[in-house]
């Protein structure tokens, strides 16, 4: 039979360039009108030519003729696996493996995860991020493939979409972990001072952290140096006022009563909104010598000789 003719090949066969054997049952291949039997023979003949001579190129010419499901898929698939990887032929690869007269995977989208993780393992990272792309498209909540990307994002500089996978997680976390949401905002602000150079997109997430979480003070001091930074002074006044309302310690709080007073004058000349704070001063400590000196100073440039008077007063 012609199981136990291919059991013994390798005795009748020394090379295969030179056996009329294999001529004889390449030939036999092509001329068989039924296509089970030439599967069985190119399969075999396939076989052949890689186990017993390791001619690759010639195993996949007899392989490539299969057309319908092989005698075993396993060996098939391995010849395959390891040609197109090693030729990076990712198209054919996965031509291949979604074919069912090669014995193909029925499910695709495990055909796009072996891909992912062949790619990734033979170096090819923009290849991988497709594939993995394709599986979490499939499965939004897929978690093998979420860690995949955020690697290959991070390897490749892929930063916006590596941003967008973040921004996926915090939908996913919603109310229910509002720290966790707090950390990945903190990823994603470091990428876009590292790797994007996006200021508005660090103070856009300062911002969703306050959402989440109105008196953190990391958040409240970055965004005020982003602020300064940028000479956003309204801005800059609104988030100190909302840093007075978060902060317990009457010392800090006449320090931002002052910074705010500061701005209101040297930028804005807004001397009525400087005065309440130069006030607000005095109700935490009356004796701070320095706003009643502004406070002097405001009065008597207005010429508002009652408000001198009633400080005068209160220094009396």
């Amino acid at each position: 039979t012609l199981e136990e003719v291919y059991s013994r090949l390798n005795e009748w066969i020394e090379e295969a360039e030179s056996s009329p054997l294999l001529r004889v049952l390449s030939q036999q291949a092509r001329k068989a009108e039924d296509p089970e039997i030439s599967t069985f023979l190119y399969f075999w003949n396939g076989m052949t030519y890689w186990q017993e001579f390791g001619d690759e190129q010639k195993a996949e010419m007899s392989f490539r003729k299969i057309s319908t499901p092989p005698p075993d898929h396993e060996p098939l698939r391995e010849f395959y696996l390891a040609y197109y990887t090693k030729q990076q032929n990712w198209r054919r690869l996965e031509q291949f493996l979604t074919d069912p007269n090669k014995g193909g995977m029925e499910d695709l989208v495990e055909v796009k995860r072996m891909l992912g993780r062949l790619a990734t393992e033979s170096g090819q990272p923009d290849r991988a991020v497709g594939f993995w792309q394709g599986v979490r498209t499939a499965d939004p909540l897929d978690e093998e493939a979420e860690a995949a990307l955020s690697n290959l994002y991070r390897t490749i500089g892929k930063w916006h979409a590596m941003v967008d996978l973040l921004k996926d997680r915090v939908a996913r976390l919603g109310s229910s972990d509002p720290d966790g949401c707090i950390s990945l905002y903190r990823e994603m602000i470091d990428i876009y001072r590292t790797h994007l150079n996006a200021p508005s997109k660090i103070v856009a997430t300062w911002q969703s952290v306050l959402d989440i979480d109105a008196g953190n003070m990391e958040a409240l001091d970055a965004l005020a140096q982003e602020y300064e930074g940028m000479n956003r002074w309204p801005d800059l006044v609104k988030i100190l006022q909302r840093k007075i309302t978060h902060t317990p310690d009457s010392q800090q709080q006449i320090a931002l009563h002052e910074h705010i007073a500061g701005i209101l004058m040297e930028r804005f000349n807004n001397a009525p909104e400087a005065t309440k704070h130069y006030q607000a001063i005095l109700d935490l400590d009356e004796t701070h010598s320095a706003s009643v000196a502004k406070l002097k100073e405001i009065y008597e440039g207005r010429r508002d000789y009652e408000s001198l008077v009633q400080l005068t007063m209160r220094d009396l």
